[in-house]
C-alpha cells in the first residue's frame, strides 16, 4: 500500500532511527522475508526446536526487528495452523528476570491466578505450570514468550542462583512434550559463549540457534527503497548505491543505516531522498555521531558535565565484552544532583532526537531510561572517550551499587557494611572519582565509616578493660611474692628449731617456690605471652621429671604453644571451628555454646584478614546465618566458598568475597557435626548426630539422624547417603575427613567405629572399631595408606574419660597398625605433616605432641 500526501511538510518519516521495528511498524520492514520464512520453517518442526529459538547476531544486525515486525506479524496472519490465535508477549530480563517475567504474563492471563512470582519461583516447572494455568483450557491455543537482549541475564542479574533457576526454568518449559509454551530469545553474538556454561540450557542454545547473516545487496536495496516508496516518496538510485556501499563495509551497521535514512527525510528535498542531502548529514557513520555530539553542544557548560554522569551511568562494563546498555530508573539518576529541572532537560533533549528511550518499569510503574541502541557507544566518539577513561571508575562504581543495594534490601542490616580495607579502598576511590555518588551510595559510604567508628570504640574499651586487668594482676602477684617472702621467713625460723626437718622443710620451700613460678608461667600463658611462660620455667631449677604434676604439664604447653603473631578475640562463645583459606589470605572461625545445654551467646561466623588481624565481616543469624552453635567450618580449594555446619541442623554454602549466603543445605535430622569438601571443590561430605545423647543418656530419645550425607554444591542437592541406616553409624559421628586424591572418606562415631567408604559408590571398604571410645578426630597419610584417629570420650554429665591414645590404621587391610600412648587425658585433634613422617596430635591434658609416625 502507498500512502501519498499532498502536503509534503507532514509525510510519515518511514524510517525508525535507532529504535527497532515494532509489531506496528511491519508495513515498513523490508528486506528480511527469507529470514522470516526460515525461523516460521522452525517453529512448524518437531521436537524441541518448535518450542524454542535462538537469533543470534551482532549489535545491529536487526535481531529484535526481525521478530517484533517479521515473525509475529507472520503469526498474527496464521503462517502456521492455528497461530492467529496464539497469545504473544515480549520482556527483557533485567537486573530480576522473574519480576519481568511476572509482569509479562499478567499481561496476557485469560485465567488471572493469585501470586505468579511465587508460583514462578517454586520448582524448575514453575514457568510451565503458570503458562498452561493463565491460557484457555481449549488445549489448543499456545503463547509465544519473546525474551528480547537476552544477554541482560549474564549482564544485569546479579545472583548466580536466581539466573541458573531463570534459565533451568525456560529449559523445563520448552522441552515438555506436551507444552504449549514457545520462547523466542535474541542473543548478541559476543555473549553466546555465555550460555554455553549452563549444561541444559546451553545444549537447547546449541540446538535451537538461528545466526542472523548481513543483509544481501538486493535485501538492502529493498529495505531503503520500499519504505519511502510506500508514503510516496522518490528515492534517487545514486542514494541506494551509495548506500548499499557504506553498509556492506560496516559490521552491525543497520542501526545507523535507519538513523542515517532518518537524517536524510529531515534534510529531504520536496519528495526526493537525495545522494547530496546524505552527504550533508555525514553519511553512514558520521550522522550517529554527529547528531549525539551536537545534541551535546547545544547544552550547557554545567549540563553537558551531568550529561556526561548520565551516559556512564546507562552502560556496564566488564573486561570480557564491549560496552552494554542498560536500563535504571529515572529516581537513581535524578538522585546523582538536586537539580532535578537540568537533568529532565537533559533526558527529554536526546530523547527528542531519538538517542535516549524512555519506558516504564512493569512492576513499579517509574520511569526507566536507557540507551537507544548500542550502535551509539561505538559512533559517538565523545562517549567512546568517556568510556575510555573512565573504565575503572564505572566497575568500581557499578561494584559499590550492588553491595549498597544489597545493604538497603536487608533493612540496612549493619552486617552488610563495608569493612577494613575495602572500606578504605572505596573511600580512597570516592574522593578522586570523577563519577558522582547517588543518595543510597553516599548513605552506605557514610554508615559503613560510622560502623567502623564504633568499633574502633568498642575495640579501645576492650583495651583499656584489658589494661585494668593487667595492673590487677600485677597487684596480685605482688602479693604472692609478699606472702612467700614471709613463708620463705617463717621456714627459716623453723628450721633453726627443727634441725631434724630441715630436709623436709627445704623440700616443701622448693615446692612453694616452683608452684609460684608455675603460675606465673600459667599467667604469662594466658596472657598470650609464651615467650615469657618459657623463660620462667627455665628459671626453675632442678630436672623436670622431679616436678609436681601441674608444672610438667606447664612445661608442655609453654615448650609446644606458638608465638602469637595476633589475636581475634571478638568472638563472645567457644570457637568449635577454624579453617585457613587456600591462598592463606583468609580465616574463618564458627562459635557456639561449649555445652550444648547452656545458653546460646554467640553463634556466629567471622572471617578475618590474617596479614591484619582485622575482621572482614560477621556472619551471624541476621545475615541469614545459622540459629543455633556453629560446629565447623571450611573454604573450599578454589577459595570462592565456606561451607559451615550447626546443631540447627543445616549447611549453609557463603560467598567468600561479600559474605552472603548462597545456599543454604537442608536434609539432616539432626545436629550436623563436620563438613568437608572434595578436592575438586565440587562435592560436599557431612556427619551428624547428637552426641549429648550419648554422652548424657535420655531414656526413650535415642539418637535420630547417625547419617553421612554427599551433596552437589552447584545444586545444593543431596546426592546420596555413605550406606544406609543398616550398615552405616548408630551413633553421632564426630570425625570426618578425606583421602588427598578426593576417593575415600573416613568418619567416626562416639562409640569407636571408623568407617572407610567409598565416595563414589557410597560402598564401605573397612571397618575399624574401638569399642566404647569417641573419635574425635581423623586424618589420611598424604598417600592414603594409613588413617589416623584420635581416641577418647570427654568427660561430660560426670562420666570420666576413657582412651588417652592414638591409633594408626591401614587402609588396605582395615587392620590396627600401632598405638602411640603418652597423652595423660583425652586426645582431641590429629593432623599429618605432608611429607606424611610425623603427626600432632592434641589432648584435654594441655599438650600438643609430635610423633615420629616411622618409629
Amino acid at each position: 500500500t502507498v500512502i501519498i500526501s499532498t502536503d509534503i511538510s507532514i509525510v510519515e518519516n518511514p524510517f525508525k532511527g535507532l529504535r527497532p521495528f515494532e509489531q506496528s511498524d511491519a508495513a515498513d520492514f523490508f528486506g528480511r522475508q527469507a529470514l522470516v520464512d526460515q525461523l516460521l520453517i522452525r517453529l512448524a518442526s518437531n521436537g524441541t526446536q518448535q518450542r524454542f529459538l535462538a537469533l543470534i547476531g551482532p549489535s545491529g544486525s536487526g535481531k529484535s526487528s526481525v521478530v517484533k515486525a517479521g515473525l509475529i506479524p507472520a503469526l498474527r496472519t496464521g503462517q502456521l495452523p492455528g497461530s492467529e490465535n496464539w497469545f504473544t508477549v515480549e520482556m527483557v530480563p533485567g537486573p530480576e528476570p522473574f519480576r519481568e517475567l511476572e509482569a509479562a504474563l499478567q499481561r496476557v492471563a485469560v485465567n488471572p491466578i493469585p501470586d505468579i512470582f511465587a508460583r514462578l519461583t517454586a520448582d524448575r516447572m514453575g514457568l510451565s505450570a503458570v503458562a498452561e494455568r493463565i491460557l484457555p483450557q481449549d488445549h489448543q491455543t499456545r503463547l509465544l514468550l519473546f525474551i528480547d537482549q537476552f544477554e541482560e541475564a549474564f549482564t544485569q542479574v546479579e545472583s548466580e542462583t536466581e539466573r541458573k533457576r531463570f534459565l533451568d526454568s525456560i529449559s523445563a518449559a520448552v522441552t515438555q512434550t506436551s507444552g504449549r509454551l514457545l520462547v523466542v530469545i535474541t542473543l548478541r553474538a559476543d555473549f553466546y559463549d555465555r550460555p554455553l556454561l549452563y549444561e541444559e540450557f546451553g545444549a537447547l542454545v546449541r540446538e535451537c540457534a538461528e545466526v542472523i547473516l548481513p543483509l544481501t545487496t538486493q535485501e538492502l536495496q529493498l529495505a531503503i527503497r520500499n519504505p519511502a516508496e510506500r508514503v510516496g516518496l522518490f528515492v534517487e538510485p545514486e542514494l541506494v548505491t551509495m548506500i548499499v556501499s557504506d553498509v556492506n563495509q560496516q559490521p552491525g551497521a543497520l542501526p545507523m543505516l535507519q538513523y542515517a535514512l532518518t537524517e536524510v527525510f529531515e534534510h529531504r528535498d520536496g519528495r526526493r531522498l537525495t545522494l547530496e542531502s546524505y552527504s550533508k548529514v555525514g553519511g553512514l557513520t558520521a550522522s550517529l555521531g554527529r547528531r549525539a555530539e551536537e545534541v551535546y553542544l547545544s547544552l550547557a557548560p554545567d549540563r553537558q558535565e551531568l550529561a556526561r554522569q548520565l551516559f556512564l551511568r546507562l552502560i556496564i562494563l566488564d573486561d570480557e565484552t564491549e560496552a552494554v546498555r542498560r536500563r535504571l530508573n529515572w529516581s537513581v539518576l535524578t538522585s546523582l544532583t538536586k537539580d532535578t529541572a537540568a537533568i529532565e532537560e537533559i533526558r527529554d533533549t536526546f530523547v527528542k532526537y531519538r538517542l535516549l528511550t524512555a519506558d516504564r518499569d512493569p512492576k513499579t510503574r517509574e520511569t526507566t531510561i536507557e540507551v537507544a541502541h548500542e550502535a551509539l557507544l561505538r559512533e559517538w566518539e565523545r562517549l567512546v572517550n568517556w568510556l575510555n577513561t573512565s573504565r575503572e571508575d564505572v566497575q568500581m562504581q557499578r561494584r559499590l551499587q550492588t553491595v549498597s543495594a544489597e545493604w538497603q534490601k536487608s533493612g540496612k542490616n549493619p552486617g552488610y557494611l563495608l569493612t577494613s580495607t575495602r572500606l578504605i579502598q572505596f573511600e580512597e576511590w570516592s574522593t578522586v572519582a570523577s563519577l558522582q555518588l547517588t543518595q543510597d551510595e553516599r548513605e552506605f559510604l557514610r554508615a559503613s565509616a560510622n560502623e567502623r567508628q564504633t568499633q574502633q570504640a568498642r575495640e579501645a574499651a576492650r583495651l583499656a578493660r584489658e589494661k585494668t586487668l593487667e595492673r590487677r594482676t600485677l597487684r596480685w602477684l605482688r602479693g604472692i611474692v609478699v606472702i612467700l617472702s614471709l613463708a620463705a621467713l617463717i621456714a627459716s625460723i623453723l628450721a633453726r628449731f627443727a634441725l631434724d626437718q630441715r630436709e623436709a622443710a627445704d623440700d616443701r620451700w622448693r615446692t612453694l617456690r616452683i608452684l609460684s613460678r608455675t603460675d606465673q608461667a600459667n599467667l604469662a600463658l594466658n596472657d598470650n605471652d609464651p615467650e615469657l611462660a618459657l623463660a620462667l620455667a627455665f628459671s626453675i631449677d632442678g630436672k623436670p621429671a622431679s616436678f609436681p604434676l601441674q608444672t610438667q604439664q606447664m612445661f608442655y604447653q609453654a615448650a609446644y604453644a606458638p608465638g602469637t603473631s595476633l589475636v581475634f578475640d571478638k568472638h563472645d562463645d567457644a570457637l568449635l571451628g577454624v579453617a585457613v583459606s587456600p591462598d592463606g589470605k583468609l580465616a574463618a572461625s564458627g562459635s557456639g555454646r561449649l555445652n550444648p545445654l547452656g545458653p546460646i551467646v554467640d553463634n556466629s561466623i567471622r572471617v578475618w584478614n590474617i596479614a591484619t588481624g582485622e575482621e572482614i565481616y560477621n556472619l551471624d543469624a541476621t545475615s541469614g546465618g545459622h540459629t543455633d552453635t556453629v560446629t565447623g567450618v571450611a573454604f573450599s580449594p578454589d577459595g570462592r566458598l565456606l561451607a559451615s555446619s550447626s546443631i540447627d541442623k543445616t549447611i549453609i554454602l557463603w560467598d567468600v568475597e561479600t559474605g552472603t549466603v548462597i545456599r543454604r543445605l537442608q536434609g539432616h535430622e539432626d545436629w550436623v557435626n563436620r563438613v568437608i569438601f572434595t578436592p575438586d571443590g565440587r562435592t560436599l561430605v557431612s556427619g551428624s548426630g547428637n552426641f549429648l545423647i550419648t554422652a548424657i543418656p535420655i531414656p526413650g530419645l535415642g539418637t535420630r539422624d547417625t547419617s553421612v550425607r554427599v551433596w552437589d554444591v552447584e545444586s545444593g542437592q543431596e546426592i546420596g547417603q555413605l550406606g544406609n541406616s543398616e550398615e552405616g553409624h548408630k551413633n553421632p559421628i564426630m570425625g570426618l575427613t578425606m583421602s588427598a586424591d578426593g576417593t575415600r572418606v573416613a568418619s567416626g562415631d562416639t562409640n569407636g567405629l571408623i568407617i572407610l567408604w567409598d565416595l563414589a559408590s557410597g560402598k564401605e571398604i573397612h571397618r575399624m572399631e574401638s569399642p566404647g571410645d569417641w573419635v574425635s578426630s581423623l586424618s589420611f597419610t598424604p598417600d592414603g595408606s594409613a588413617l589416623l584417629s584420635a581416641l577418647g570420650k570427654p568427660s561430660i554429665g560426670g562420666s570420666g574419660a576413657t582412651s588417652t591414645l592414638m591409633v594408626m590404621w591401614d587402609t588396605q587391610t582395615g587392620q590396627k597398625v600401632r598405638e602411640f600412648i603418652g597423652h595423660t587425658n583425652v586426645v582431641t585433634a590429629v593432623a599429618v605433616s605432608p611429607d606424611g613422617r610425623t603427626a600432632l596430635t592434641g589432648s584435654a591434658d594441655y599438650t600438643l605432641r609430635l610423633w615420629d609416625l616411622e618409629s
